[in-house]
């Protein structure tokens, strides 16, 4: 009986899959305690998913057992929506889809992959929510088919200005009618490229 139970013991035998901002070490220390001890048959996967679910990167976890002994630690993390500049504190600040403050960043790990925004909130945490700041909500207005390549975001006495990937600069104005806007913008970009044209900017704070 003693050979048969350490046989399944799922100490060793643990694959972490999907980790990337985590980390697969980070993810393993979060869960030895839970493994301590456990055998395929009686270890908490609940357990071990609620305590990689803590982690602000992770969108979700699930466990899945594979005997005699083994155990897969699924990860799927956020795709952060925007890296944006905490002023008060000069500190970079990770944000997720839904608006939700991640963790703090490295300007050089993310130049390229996300918009740079600028925040009007300052003295930020994780887990904050940034719904309400414009050039937030700028992002989060674009539709899913949408094609802008935005690669930074300023606001100014709630005027917003974006930086197009291909160095067009847009002039959204207020942060009202966003929707309509970027699909004005989206539209107007179709025809200058249509016509081999190279705009400097385009207002469309008054998008009528």
């Amino acid at each position: 009986t003693r050979l048969l139970q350490h046989d399944h013991m799922v100490g060793r035998h643990v694959e972490i899959v999907g980790a990337s901002s985590v980390g697969d070490l980070e993810v393993r220390q979060r869960i030895d305690s839970k493994l301590e001890g456990a055998t395929i048959y009686d270890v908490d996967t609940d357990a071990i998913e609620r305590a990689v679910a803590e982690f602000p990167f992770v969108r979700s976890v699930s466990v899945d057992r594979h005997f005699p002994s083994g155990l897969t630690v699924r990860v799927v993390e956020h795709q952060p929506l925007a890296l944006g500049f905490d002023r008060a504190a000069k500190r970079w600040w990770l944000i997720a889809p839904d608006g939700r403050v991640l963790a703090p960043a490295e300007v050089n790990d993310w130049r390229g992959r996300v918009p740079f925004v600028r925040l009007t909130s300052t003295n930020l945490r994780t887990g904050d929510r940034l719904d309400s700041e414009p050039a937030i909500a700028l992002l989060l207005a674009q539709s899913t088919d949408s094609t802008l390549a935005i690669d930074w975001v300023n606001v100014r006495k709630y005027a917003l200005t974006a930086m197009l990937r291909d160095d067009v600069q847009v002039r959204f104005g207020r942060p009202e009618q966003l929707r309509t806007k970027l699909a004005v913008v989206q539209r107007m970009l179709a025809v200058m490229r249509a016509k081999g044209q190279d705009w400097k900017y385009l207002d469309v704070s008054v998008p009528g």
